[in-house]
């Protein structure tokens, strides 16, 4: 069974709304702990990120921004080109159903 139907499968599924509400509360508590915990263990060396960011200047940040920015847009359009030249072509438009 490939990892699409299985992500498929799981809306089907009948959920008891309180086992979702469960489980859906459990994960944000698990990402807003782990966040905090990343905040508290990375908050001293805030004040020597922000040196050296006013050290290399402005130019430097938003340089490395919009590097950051295209590379990510140049994956997405990748993954969207790979997805559409694997879609099957062969399907019937509303017009030839009916």
């Amino acid at each position: 069974m490939s990892n699409i139907t299985v992500q498929q499968r799981q809306g089907l599924e009948p959920t008891n709304y309180a086992r979702f509400l469960l489980f859906d509360s459990l994960g944000a508590l698990i990402w807003i702990v782990s966040y905090v915990f990343a905040g508290y263990v990375f908050s001293g060396q805030l004040e020597l990120a922000i040196g050296y960011a006013i050290q290399m200047g402005s130019g430097f940040v938003i340089t490395a921004t919009a590097i950051l920015f295209t590379a990510w847009i140049t994956w997405k359009y990748l993954q969207r080109c790979r997805f559409v030249k694997g879609v099957n072509p062969n399907f019937s438009t509303s017009s030839e159903v009916m």
